[in-house]
């Protein structure tokens, strides 16, 4: 048996939270490449769109859904269109964060690359409200359906 027959995904549905992003799409593709029906969920929907067209013009199944993570709403509604669209839920991967090392904005802003002693309050609490509290509130959206269904 194979390492790709031992991890088969057909028929599982993945979503991807910051699907788009430097990690976040390598992700999707490799949850593509195993089977999976995938949706690219990111703040910047049309960035979304893109890696999602990506992988369906190379023959993956996937969509996409402009996630803001840290609204409940928008959990909710991503998590019921996903059902609507592939029937399960099988497979989350919050991937969705903000970086400061990957500001491009950030001298724009007055920090040093990497001073923690300049890194503004106001930047800190958005990473933590994406980076904690959004991996929260989509986790939290996500498990009903996967409960429900056994998962």
């Amino acid at each position: 048996m194979t390492i790709q027959e031992k991890f088969d995904l057909k028929g599982k549905t993945a979503i991807v939270t910051g699907g788009s992003g430097l990690l976040g799409a390598e992700f999707c593709r490799t949850l593509a490449e195993g089977g999976a029906n995938v949706v690219v969920a990111d703040i910047d929907s049309d960035a979304a769109q893109k890696t999602a067209q990506g992988l369906a013009d190379a023959g993956f199944s996937a969509s996409s859904f402009g996630l803001d993570v840290t609204r409940k709403e928008s959990a909710e509604e991503m998590v019921s269109e996903t059902l609507k669209k592939f029937g399960s839920l099988d497979i989350l991967v919050n991937s969705a964060a903000l970086d400061p090392k990957f500001d491009a904005t950030a001298s724009e802003k007055g920090i040093a690359p990497g001073a923690f002693e300049d890194y503004p309050l106001e930047d800190f609490k958005a990473a933590v409200d994406v980076n904690l509290t959004g991996m929260f509130i989509v986790t939290q959206a996500c498990v009903k359906p996967m409960g429900a269904a056994g998962k």
